[in-house]
């Protein structure tokens, strides 16, 4: 059985400034199928940032502490990003081929 690797807070901290930057830059994304209004937009980027802010501050906490589940939390927050940024590759070759 493989052993769980614990990562440093250093690299949980870089790992978490490039997804909040990320996640600044690339929400809301948005789909064909569910278009969002004007209006929305700001609204669902300034929830998009707390959601990630909180979810970084609570795995911080949950390194300083040593529980392992503090690096799932940041795996998970790079996950989203890289599906934001695929999302967002996705929309403007859509727009570009229309």
């Amino acid at each position: 059985m493989a052993e769980y690797v614990h990562i440093d807070l250093t690299a949980l901290a870089i790992m978490s400034m490039i997804d909040l930057t990320v996640i600044i830059i690339f929400s809301p994304v948005e789909n064909s199928a569910k278009p969002i209004d004007q209006d929305h937009k700001p609204r669902l980027k300034i929830i998009s940032v707390a959601v990630c802010i909180t979810f970084i501050i609570l795995s911080f906490v949950l390194c300083v502490y040593g529980i392992k589940y503090s690096d799932t939390i940041i795996y998970s927050i790079t996950s989203v990003c890289i599906l934001a940024i695929i999302g967002k590759i996705k929309e403007r070759t859509c727009i570009k081929t229309n």
